[in-house]
């Protein structure tokens, strides 16, 4: 009679009730919708974990070309400065050159000053001597009695 048994259960299966279809299409659905929100979590994990890395990526190639910004900007202050030292340097040069101009302009003009200088001294020194010898010969005069007395021509052409 066992296998009578087996039957049954068989169409017990096989027979179920509206009520019994509805609550197992009920749980089907509620067992495909957890399905379906487990694998909404997990990609949205996944997606969450590809956006950190992203960020990460983003972050580092940010300071690798802020980096390379920084190279490239240092590079032009480094021109820049160069050409600034170097045109200071070339007005450096004019200027000293210029400064050698005027000074050896002085130097000449100081050494023709103290020329004249000599010049004048030693003119002013013959008119002093002149003036001198003129004095004692005056100063002879009342011993001769003559006003011009030995009076040389030739020590007055000096004056």
């Amino acid at each position: 009679m066992a296998p009578k048994k087996a039957k049954k259960e068989k169409q017990d299966k096989e027979e179920l009730t509206s009520e019994e279809k509805k609550t197992r299409a009920d749980m089907m659905a509620l067992k495909a919708e957890e399905a379906f929100k487990r694998k909404e979590e997990v990609a949205k994990a996944h997606l969450l974990q590809l956006q950190k890395l992203e960020e990460q990526y983003s972050k580092e190639n940010l300071q690798k070309i802020h980096d390379h910004w920084r190279r490239i900007m240092r590079a032009a202050k480094v021109d820049e400065l160069h050409k600034e030292t170097q045109q200071l340097s070339e007005f450096y040069q004019y200027e000293m050159q210029h400064r050698d101009v005027m000074i050896s302009k002085r130097m000449q003009q100081l050494e023709e000053a103290e020329q004249q200088r000599h010049m004048a001294f030693s003119k002013h020194l013959q008119i002093v001597d002149g003036l001198i010898d003129m004095h004692h010969i005056r100063m002879k005069v009342p011993e001769t009695g003559s006003c011009y007395g030995n009076l040389n021509i030739s020590n007055l052409d000096n004056f």
